[in-house]
């Protein structure tokens, strides 16, 4: 390795810069921008160095005087980066990534403050170039079209960042590289780990760091960088032990330090884990407990080295015992944690039934000799039942009690137990358990992928970000089902809450929320009168505008107005309408509201900007925002523009807007906080330690409004994807309006998705389009299912989603038509989603991020990928025909906004009474007239179709049927069944040129 020395001595001010101690490296600043004899990689680290100290010192007179001797060496770097170099390890001359990886972060951080446009050119080319040349099936390679990734490679992440460690090219490195002891490796992955916030891991390659006997100084001082980034984020202290009960709140992944479960219950065995550093401690590690009735114990913690943590088996303990532990290894003693046991308290005894206007309410008794009341409200025909601690001062002397189990007399029929979870005398939550028919179904719970049928599943109700395979998991939940023995249930509470469906016991099913006292209403009826009964509660659908029931067209890979402009033309060629276009990677990745390539004079962070503040380069991915959308809007197109509710981290590279964004929002208050008042930082996942807006704030949601004026008053955008929301962890999160995340973890999107979809909608008649949700969510159209693969199993995962998110009150909904993750779809399952997609609310498709092919799911480039040039003809003709299908479209939709009848709904919303038509979730009514059943298996060029009770005619065919029966159809590939009834009053006709017509018969 050339300059050893110079490189340890970077890297060194490099750690300095991650403490923010920068008082000492001017000097040796200016002294190696004077250096002859520097090589690429000291260069490099030079000039990112440079940016760095500018930033953190506020020394900006040191980058005046050193502009030129900057620009020369920028320029020195622009020309090396396309050039055959060795690597920074000292391995011969060659194209690799690290090294392009690492001149784009140094070009990128020295021109933060210089401004310099030949030099902004030459970063705007680099990232393109490196998925052009540096991929291979959708990872980072080490070499120039090469098919090998090792660790050395991540120089391109950190600290350089021209991928960050959530990018799928580099998350798909990561996971292709082979185990390795080599330290410079160990050293790459341990710093790649810690920025991606994956601490575990990140520890586990620091401890096999430290363990290697012999590692050059280089492998020592990132060594040193690693240490200091777990250090800031409070996971390398000086106490080897670490222990968090909740962890980050995640319900669904828990970290390796854990309380399991977090807030025992009586009878819950109770187990504890911490890590340690190092990973695997020298010494035995032992936990002692007791509890405030005299019970002790201790254990020793066995290893487990699949999660890299020690596990201790405390058992279980009776309601109410407070219990204290700590660890202990060796001389080092932990700090002493305690929970206190949850005891159950039942009603056992209930009173008199006393009627009241619009209702009654009786006393309920527990085996504590507590009292609680029950309430009954009748509101527009919709019962309202609370259970709430009693305030009065009655005596139970006062009241003649009966046996729970009588309580069928005053009307609650089934219901086998009423108890609450208390902690001391705190009610932690409150549940029910009532009996089940033998064949009962349940339907809805927000939008699920599992099934449409719930029975047997423990649901729970959690706003979750699930990427890929949801299964049960939802963006979208509901405290919400209907019963198919003619009922329904809705809890309007946003705090989480469990539904036990005959999954413990068969014969009853449960509610618990975690609320004092519980509140339902019941519904009664048809599932459709239900639904209607549902979302008066809740706030009926909003109507979308007659473009968005339009084929729409979207890509994540559409990061530039030239290629924005040429997807556009192509569709014209094929001769293929659209009339929306999504904007995913329009922004500069930091801001979220200034388009990338934009020159400006940043601001204070306080105000907005005007379209008039920014200049557009030619050279620029957004030569002229304002053209582009006017040239969509002339091309009847509608555009709308990708969002996220954060104020972004950004790992390595800064961004200075951002940065004054960030600082004037803080010294509001515009951000969520934690308990402490400090600003909360999401702890893990998808912008890991980034900000979070508090919409509940009017002054912070008018700040980050008025961000985005210029887009929708200048430019005329005319929607929003606003995207995740899935954010709160933690019940102490707190909020402007006096909330905390026990209510906001679900309650956040909605707040979040209302705000731009109120001012789109009243300034530009604008939609939103978004991932998730909760109740109410209809109010603020329209939505879609999220992420998923391009695969047979995932179409059929959101034919369930589409149809209980109807169920669940959400009429406009859509999907990424045959996925848009990973490879793209054969020909087969394209055309099969793209029929299915015509008859379906939002008919979209949409690609994930660049890799070395190209992704788009546009029908010109599966046809092209999958050599199958007939994909085109069929997506043609299924988006003629959706055009066609718009007056019905809108007519049908005017009714789910007048009802909240679902656009797209299960046979058992239509025919209850039928029951196989409970169990069916691959077929559907579109409408009132029209039951679309798509081949959903791959291979199958037939299907049996279950018809339901009246009379249809198949819609291409022209073939009559009569239910109720089963009948086996053929669909050919460019084929799919779709039964219209008889009585329907629109025909779809096509005229002497092939074109669709409907009209009335």
């Amino acid at each position: 390795m050339r300059n050893k020395k110079w490189k340890l001595e970077l890297l060194n001010m490099l750690k300095s810069c991650i403490q923010e101690k920068v008082q000492d490296l001017k000097e040796p600043l200016e002294q190696f921008l004077e250096e002859k004899n520097t090589d690429f990689h000291d260069q490099c680290l030079i000039l990112f160095l440079v940016g760095e100290y500018t930033r953190i010192s506020g020394d900006h007179f040191f980058y005046k005087e050193k502009k030129q001797k900057i620009a020369e060496l920028q320029d020195h770097i622009e020309e090396a980066a396309y050039q055959p170099c060795g690597r920074i390890s000292g391995e011969g001359d060659g194209f690799f990534a690290e090294n392009f990886g690492m001149a784009y972060g140094a070009l990128y951080n020295s021109n933060l403050f210089g401004k310099r446009e030949k030099t902004a050119e030459a970063i705007h080319q680099m990232k393109n170039y490196a998925y052009d040349h540096y991929t291979c099936a959708g990872r980072l390679a080490d070499e120039k079209h090469g098919d090998l990734a090792t660790p050395q490679l991540l120089w391109v992440c950190v600290p350089f960042g021209l991928f960050t460690p959530e990018d799928l090219v580099i998350v798909a490195a990561v996971q292709s590289m082979k185990e390795t002891t080599d330290p410079a490796d160990l050293g790459m992955l341990g710093w790649y780990y810690a920025e991606k916030a994956d601490y575990r891991k990140a520890r586990k390659y620091l401890g096999l760091l430290k363990e290697t006997e012999k590692k050059e100084e280089i492998s020592e001082a990132i060594e040193g960088i690693i240490e200091e980034k777990l250090k800031i984020a409070g996971m390398l202290t000086e106490e080897p032990l670490i222990h968090v009960p909740t962890g980050n709140f995640n319900r669904y992944e828990h970290q390796n330090y854990e309380r399991d479960p977090w807030f025992p219950k009586a009878g819950e065995k109770v187990a504890l884990n911490i890590a340690t550093w190092p990973v695997k401690y020298p010494e035995e590690i032992f936990v002692y407990w007791k509890t405030d009735r005299g019970r002790v114990g201790s254990g020793q913690g066995t290893y487990q080295p699949e999660y890299e943590n020690y596990r201790f088996q405390l058992g279980s303990f009776e309601g109410g015992e407070q219990v204290t532990y700590y660890f202990q290894a060796g001389t080092c003693t932990s700090e002493k944690y305690q929970f206190t046991v949850q005891k159950k308290e039942r009603i056992r005894l209930f009173g008199e039934k006393r009627e009241k206007e619009n209702g009654f309410e009786l006393e309920l008794r527990s085996g504590e000799n507590k009292v609680y009341l029950l309430k009954k409200t009748v509101v527009n025909g919709v019962s309202l039942f609370q259970i709430l601690p009693d305030p009065s001062e009655r005596t139970l002397e006062e009241t003649e009690w009966k046996p729970l189990e009588d309580l069928k007399e005053t009307g609650l029929s089934g219901i086998r137990e009423i108890y609450f979870w208390k902690e001391k005398e705190q009610i932690m939550s409150t549940g029910i358990c009532t009996e089940a028919e033998k064949e009962e179904g349940f339907y809805g719970f927000g939008e699920r992928y599992n099934h449409i049928n719930q029975r047997g599943n423990l649901v729970d109700v959690y706003v979750y970000n699930q990427y890929k395979d949801q299964g049960i998991r939802t963006y979208m939940p509901m405290p919400y089902f209907l019963s198919s023995e003619g009922y329904g249930i809705y809890l309007p509470t946003n705090h989480y809450t469990e539904f036990d469906l005959c999954s413990t016991e068969e014969g009853c099913w449960k509610m618990e929320a975690e609320t004092e006292g519980i509140c339902w209403y019941r519904f009664n009826g048809t599932p459709k009168e239900m639904i209607g009964q549902f979302t008066s509660l809740t706030g009926r659908p909003a109507m979308l505008p007659g473009w968005a029931f339009g084929p729409w067209m979207s890509s994540n890979n559409w990061d530039s107005e030239a290629e924005v402009r040429r997807q556009v033309e192509l569709t014209k060629k094929y001769d293929i309408p659209a009339t929306v276009l999504v904007i995913e990677a329009w922004s500069d990745e930091a801001t979220y509201y200034i388009f990338n390539d934009a020159v400006y004079e940043e601001n204070s962070g306080k105000d907005g900007f005007s379209y008039s503040d920014f200049q557009f380069p030619e050279w620029g991915k957004w030569p002229d925002p304002k053209g582009m959308v006017e040239y969509l809007h002339e091309n009847g197109l509608k555009c709308i523009l990708w969002q996220i509710p954060i104020i972004k981290y950004i790992n390595s590279l800064h961004h200075l807007q951002k940065d004054r964004d960030e600082a004037y929002a803080l010294e509001q208050g515009y951000c969520a906080r934690k308990k402490d008042g400090t600003p909360y930082r999401m702890p893990e996942g998808w912008f890991t330690d980034s900000l979070l807006m508090d919409y509940t704030s009017p002054e912070a949601a008018s700040w980050w409004m008025d961000k985005r004026k210029y887009l929708v008053d200048e430019v005329q955008i005319d929607g929003f994807k606003t995207d995740g929301g899935e954010f709160v962890f933690g019940d102490q999160v707190q909020f402007a309006d006096g909330r905390t995340g026990k209510e906001m973890r679900n309650e956040y999107p909605n707040l979040y998705i209302r705000e731009h979809y109120q001012y789109i909608h009243e300034k530009r008649d604008g939609i939103v389009f978004s991932r998730a949700g909760f109740t109410g969510a209809s109010q603020m159209p329209a939505h879609w299912a999220g992420d998923e693969k391009s695969t047979f199993s995932a179409f059929k995962r959101n034919l369930c989603a589409g149809l209980n998110a109807g169920i669940s009150g959400v009429p406009f909904w859509g999907w990424d038509l045959a996925g848009f993750s990973g490879e793209i779809p054969s020909a087969e399952l394209f055309a099969r989603s793209a029929a299915m997609a015509a008859f379906c609310p939002i008919m979209q498709y949409h690609a994930e991020s660049k890799a070395e092919f190209n992704q788009d799911r546009t029908p010109w480039n599966i046809a092209e990928r999958r050599n199958a040039p007939w994909v085109l003809d069929i997506y043609r003709y299924y988006a003629k025909l959706r055009m066609a299908l718009l007056p019905y479209i809108m007519e049908e939709a005017e009714k789910s906004v007048k009802t909240g009848i679902p656009l797209m709904r299960a046979l058992w919303l239509e025919y209850p009474e039928d029951k196989q038509a409970g169990e069916i979730y691959d077929e559907y009514l579109f409408g009132d007239d029209l039951l679309v059943a798509p081949v959903v298996e791959e291979g199958s060029t037939e299907r049996e179709v279950y018809i339901p009770e009246g009379f249809w005619k198949h819609l291409f065919t022209g073939q009559e049927f009569e239910g109720v029966q089963t009948v086996n159809m053929k669909a050919e590939i460019n084929e799919i069944i779709v039964l219209q009834k008889k009585e329907a009053q629109w025909e779809i006709t096509r005229d002497e040129n092939g074109e669709f017509q409907m009209m009335r018969r």
